[in-house]
């Protein structure tokens, strides 16, 4: 938010509205891709191994027109911006699209699972230069003043929001629900069926949120649940592997648990052909070398 009053570096000539991006207008832009005015952009392999796990380029293309996976070696004469592959990876099929939304770095955007969970506090804020915070939320599920206009909450349902789950006469926090220790008994499937019923309870309630190219382009949906020992994303309680939801182009589509309330959007270059403007998925809000974001520049 802070680029709009640089005008040193970037050389505003009129008053703009910098912030992080919502996930409407990420929306926005995946439907203007499927428009008779877009394109839809191919997924971007730039990731390499090596001393770092990841080394993105903007705006680079796929590694061939049949071949959307991973690439070891990438060149600015071969997978540049402007070159044919390169255009691939825009919204436009040309250089005046939008990049890098399909693949590359996860992207966060401004939205969250209204939850009421720990994590909208302890990593819903940022450390600036000089060692001090900025906090999002002044205590949980209440925005500062000053980003209510940029964050997008979604509902929940009222026993996840209120962190008092039932299973059975059981009660039940977010935590322990989510946490590989409740396994089910042999023949059982209390546990697993509650996570599935709640994360479907959210599921729902995003049916109302037009425009952000969520429920209403999901064909399916994954939730977390116990998968061998841990927990991952699966379709059915009765998955023994992981699986995916699919929206259009068979881009994943992943609601988040308790304790991933914030939103992310277009894959990572290893998520292959699940990448995609219409990818979404959670995460728990913390650093990850795979996750970026993008500022949104509105001229007033």
């Amino acid at each position: 938010m802070k680029m709009k009053a640089d005008t040193t570096h970037y050389g505003w000539s009129s008053t703009v509205d910098t912030h992080l991006m919502k996930n409407s207008e990420w929306g926005a832009v995946a439907y203007l891709c499927y428009s008779a005015f877009g394109s839809v952009p191919e997924v971007n392999g730039n990731a390499k191994t090596g001393t770092n796990r990841y080394d993105f380029h903007t705006g680079a293309g796929p590694k061939a027109t049949d071949d959307e996976g991973r690439y070891e070696n990438w060149s600015a004469d071969t997978n540049g911006y402007n070159t044919a592959l390169g255009q691939l990876a825009s919204t436009t099929g040309n250089v005046y699209g939008i990049y890098d939304m399909s693949g590359g770095a996860w992207e966060r955007v401004a939205a969250y699972y209204d939850n009421g969970h720990k994590y909208l506090n302890t990593t819903g804020k940022s450390e600036e230069h000089d060692g001090s915070e900025t906090e999002y939320f002044n205590n949980l599920n209440e925005l500062n003043e000053i980003y209510k206009d940029y964050w997008e909450a979604y509902e929940v349902s009222t026993e996840e929001k209120g962190n008092s789950i039932t299973v059975e006469g059981e009660q039940l926090t977010q935590d322990v629900l989510w946490s590989s220790s409740k396994k089910d008994e042999e023949g059982e499937d209390k546990y697993e069926k509650k996570r599935h019923d709640l994360t479907e309870k959210t599921w729902n309630k995003l049916e109302k949120v037009k425009g952000i190219g969520m429920n209403e382009v999901g064909g399916s949906w994954s939730y977390q649940g116990l998968v061998g020992t841990g927990i991952g994303w699966k379709v059915n309680t009765g998955d023994t592997k992981a699986t995916y939801g699919k929206a259009w182009n068979s881009d994943y589509v992943m609601i988040g648990s308790a304790n991933t309330p914030f939103l992310h959007r277009g894959g990572c270059c290893t998520s292959g052909a699940g990448a995609g403007v219409l990818f979404s998925s959670a995460d728990g809000g913390h650093a990850y070398n795979s996750n970026g974001f993008r500022p949104a520049l509105i001229l007033n």
